[in-house]
């Protein structure tokens, strides 16, 4: 008895099903595919190198400045709604939560902006065969950042020191 590998085995299972045709009709082109494919926004690029991992780290980038806009938008909204409270320590600094939910809510907006400005500005360039280093807009987010966390604390040890 002879004894059969598993290559043995999966090649005389391709040798018998050789003469097998399958019907492989064109599918038609309807008039809705054909417009997607006049409308469609992608770039179609060569797989070669790192070309695919580089532009799927773009989007995983832009999807991280979009996460973080949304933080930021959401704290703005419940700082807002954080000094609306009926509290007697909230009522005499009420008017200082609608401003500084609405810095936090344009540092949302500023933030998202940058993320898609990077997304394209980065697919361009590395369709040219360059990858544009940023690190003047990620330092001016960070000052940014770091600003209005530091008017929150100020205003949390002004309305506890008054308290």
């Amino acid at each position: 008895m002879s004894e059969n590998t598993l290559c043995d085995i999966s090649e005389n299972i391709l040798n018998k099903h050789k003469n097998i045709v399958i019907n492989e009709r064109p599918i038609p082109e309807t008039w809705l595919k054909r417009k997607c494919k006049e409308w469609d926004p992608s770039l179609v690029l060569a797989n070669t190198a790192s070309v695919a991992r580089d532009h799927l780290a773009n989007e995983r980038t832009f999807l991280a400045w979009l996460r973080t806009s949304l933080s930021f938008i959401g704290i703005g909204v419940a700082i807002t709604q954080l000094f609306r409270l009926t509290d007697s320590r909230a009522n005499d600094f009420s008017n200082i939560g609608k401003p500084l939910g609405i810095v936090f809510v344009i540092l949302g907006i500023v933030f998202l902006l940058f993320g898609i400005s990077r997304y394209f500005h980065s697919q361009n360039m590395m369709t040219q065969g360059q990858f544009p280093a940023s690190r003047g807009a990620v330092v001016l987010g960070a000052i940014l950042t770091i600003l209005a966390l530091l008017s929150c604390f100020i205003i949390i040890i002004i309305i506890e020191t008054k308290n």
